[in-house]
């Protein structure tokens, strides 16, 4: 995990966890504060950090939609006026392929870099347009922000790997599954350490801009 390699790393002197659970790991570097992004919030806890990476989202299909949206788009918007106010250096948000859109998911078609996620206009899949919904911020910021925090937005394809698990894993690891074309589908896996080694670049150069990481296609 990312926590891990901060703290196996001994260019970074302390590493602020924040989130809603104790993450259980006990390190002397590691100091853990609360923090609900489903209500009010603030960065004071990190203010003057070098980079702050945002890795908490609703992913699987909630219930209270309106909730989801709060902890996906809505603050993501405030990460990103408080990182700038309490003097982050960088910070670090997550997207997803999927802000690409349904009509590009699973198709084999490769998309340019410069194509604009596609997924907001998509009621029937919140995930996709929240993804979505947070690169246009990224892109509002990009264009208004007066630099004074890098901004680096990492858009993996599917993670698997030991500390992840989800619904879409749990099916495909089944002892039976019914998949209705599986002729016409494609899927891009990504290791979790791999992910891992994409965020310790981008922050260990304070790197800005959007990048897909995902295997080439062979």
């Amino acid at each position: 995990s990312v926590l891990a390699w901060a703290c196996r790393n001994d260019d970074i002197a302390e590493v602020a966890a924040l989130g809603r659970r104790p993450t259980g790991v006990r390190h002397g570097k590691v100091r853990e504060t609360p923090l609900d992004l489903s209500g009010d919030f603030d960065l004071d806890a990190v203010r003057g950090y070098d980079a702050l990476v945002h890795l908490a989202y609703c992913v699987e299909e909630p219930h209270d939609k309106r909730r989801a949206y709060q902890v996906n788009v809505a603050a993501t918007r405030r990460l990103l006026n408080q990182a700038r106010d309490v003097g982050i250096g960088q910070l670090v948000l997550t997207s997803s392929a999927n802000a690409l859109g349904v009509a590009a998911c699973g198709t084999g078609r490769q998309h340019a870099e410069n194509s604009y996620p596609a997924g907001d206009q998509d009621d029937g899949h919140y995930y996709f347009q929240h993804k979505a919904l947070l690169e246009h911020l990224a892109h509002e910021y990009w264009a208004d922000g007066d630099g004074k925090t890098t901004l680096t937005v990492m858009r993996p394809c599917y993670v698997v790997g030991e500390h992840f698990d989800n619904s879409g894993l749990q099916t495909m690891l089944a002892k039976s599954v019914v998949y209705p074309t599986p002729s016409r589908s494609f899927y891009q896996f990504l290791w979790d350490s791999d992910l891992v080694d994409a965020y310790a670049r981008v922050i260990t150069h304070g790197i800005g801009g959007l990048f897909n990481v995902a295997p080439s296609d062979e």
